[in-house]
């Protein structure tokens, strides 16, 4: 007997996702915080209709699954309106990952949540490649509670292209791994650079992302 294997699909990501709607930047920019969570906007895209083309494709790949050239497909009448080609083509690959991602971490959020009291500690984990920023790697195995302020403003995404995640932990995870729990804020510090080097950095998000997008949505929905 055959046995098939399907992949199942982000339900917290595609909850999170449901809920966008589609405003123009100015729009957008008037919002609050949890507002924001469940906006959907494009920089540069003054037309609502367009802004909704790109919100529906995004869609689409985290309902059925696909690529950035899905994606690219999917949208290729806006890509050649918007001019998204050559030295603008990275356009499409920071709105593709960066909502997919946001999309997951939004949802890893909630799962966070409703398994933090047998799983109380939270560590952030860089992906440690050569792409990684030096104000990202310097959170790299950090612990704090699940409550602690530092997950306000580090709590992944922190700027575009971010892959960093959020790993939970027990009590006992903790003890047995010998791990330091944090409480006090992270502050400028020397970091090692996956290809060795050392950089002098002040972990701070990047400009615009110092928020957490699941605290906002789950926010957002109950207000």
């Amino acid at each position: 007997m055959a046995i098939s294997i399907e992949a199942l699909k982000p339900a917290a990501a595609l909850k999170f996702w449901s809920g966008k709607v589609p405003v123009t930047k100015k729009e957008f920019n008037t919002l609050c915080a949890n507002a924001k969570a469940r906006a959907f906007t494009v920089t540069g895209m003054a037309k609502q209709d367009q802004v909704k083309a790109v919100l529906q494709a995004l869609q689409k790949m985290l309902d059925e699954g696909g690529t950035l050239a899905d994606f690219k497909d999917q949208i290729s009448d806006i890509i050649e309106t918007q001019g998204w080609k050559g030295k603008k083509a990275y356009r499409v690959e920071n709105i593709f990952r960066t909502n997919m991602q946001s999309a997951y971490s939004a949802g890893r959020y909630e799962q966070l949540q409703k398994s933090k009291r047998l799983r109380p500690y939270w560590r952030y984990l860089a992906v440690g490649d050569r792409h990684s920023r030096p104000s990202h790697m310097a959170l790299n195995g950090k612990i704090y509670p699940a409550d602690h302020p530092f997950w306000d403003l580090y709590y992944p995404l922190n700027g575009f292209g971010c892959r960093c995640i959020v790993q939970s932990l027990s009590k006992r995870q903790v003890e047995a791994g010998g791990y330091t729990v944090e409480s006090e804020m992270p502050g400028p510090t020397m970091v090692k650079m996956p290809d060795g080097s050392e950089v002098n950095t002040n972990p701070m998000p990047d400009k615009g992302w110092s928020n957490n997008v699941g605290k906002n949505w789950l926010a957002g929905l109950n207000s």
